[in-house]
């Protein structure tokens, strides 16, 4: 499942995708099922302050491009490159719980990672984010 903590820090389970597959992304190698959560190191991002609901930062984070958006429905991160075409969603629109693609319009729910519409099929690569004491922390492998 992906896990996205809210500014509340609950929990939210939404896609049968394990998490900890998506965190190690960036490490350039996929995670067996084995691994548990308490394996994921958190990274200190932002203060929750810097990122206004409706908003997005483009950050780097181990040599990759991870992409931090505040929504309605909390705090997410994701490689910042569109499945379908590789081109960089930063520069896409937030719209509620959503991000497009800027190059072809393709639309992705943020909580879910899913592709809702436009030529996207295959769903985002999306990182573990928890919010705790007015900081932006991302998990990832190691």
């Amino acid at each position: 499942m992906i896990f996205a903590l809210t500014d509340d820090s609950m929990i939210s389970n939404h896609h049968p995708v394990n998490p900890l597959f998506l965190a190690d992304f960036v490490q350039g190698a996929r995670m067996s099922g084995e691994n548990s959560a308490e394996k994921l190191t958190y990274h200190d991002l932002i203060s929750i302050d810097e990122l206004p609901t409706g908003e997005k930062r483009l950050l780097m984070l181990a040599g990759e491009e991870v992409l931090l958006c505040r929504v309605p429905a909390g705090v997410f991160a994701l490689r910042n490159r569109c499945p379908h075409a590789e081109s960089p969603l930063h520069e896409g629109r937030l719209r509620q719980n959503s991000i497009s693609c800027p190059l072809h319009g393709a639309r992705f729910d943020l909580v879910s990672g899913r592709a809702l519409g436009g030529t996207g099929y295959r769903p985002l690569t999306c990182f573990p984010v928890k919010v705790e004491g007015g900081r932006v922390l991302l998990g990832m492998k190691g």
